[in-house]
Parts: structure tokens; C-alpha cells; sequence
């Protein structure tokens, strides 16, 4: 099993984010924290349950999700890349 998954979320005794000290993260870095994901909904899967120990956390999605082609896409009604994104 993952290590992130067994990490509990909430604080700890001191009140800083158990995510935060299980990572490394002084107070400083995890206000600033920035999870770098490939398609839509990745930091769901990934670290969904600690999503509100992250308030200020820039997510950056490397792809729109639209598949290269659109053969599925356009089965279910997608005329476009952009329109399927």
C-alpha cells in the first residue's frame, strides 16, 4: 500500500496538517503547495482526502483530458476536441 495512503487526515497535536509533516513540509512550503497532475481529476485519485488540508493549493492539470483521437469522443456526440475538454 502507498504510503500517502495511510496517512491520516486531519492535524496533528500541534495543529499542522499530518499530510504536511508526513511529506516533509515545513509550515511555509505547504502554505504554497502546488500538485502537478497529468489529466482532470488525477489530485482527486491522488490525494483527494487531504484536499481540504490544502486550501491554497495551486493544481496544475498537464492535459484538457480530450482524447488524440476522437473516435470515442465523437461516438458519444463530441464534434470537437475542445468541445469534448
Amino acid at each position: 500500500m502507498p504510503r500517502a495512503a495511510r496517512i491520516r487526515t486531519g492535524a496533528d497535536e500541534t495543529g499542522f496538517p499530518t499530510l504536511a509533516r508526513a511529506l516533509g513540509l515545513s509550515d511555509a512550503d505547504f502554505r504554497r503547495a502546488m500538485l502537478v497532475v497529468a489529466h482532470p481529476d488525477d489530485e482527486t485519485i491522488g490525494v483527494g482526502g487531504h484536499l481540504e488540508e490544502l486550501p491554497g493549493a495551486l493544481i496544475v492539470q498537464a492535459t484538457d483530458g480530450a482524447p488524440r483521437d476522437m473516435a470515442d469522443a465523437s461516438r458519444y456526440g463530441f464534434g470537437s476536441r475542445e468541445a469534448y475538454a
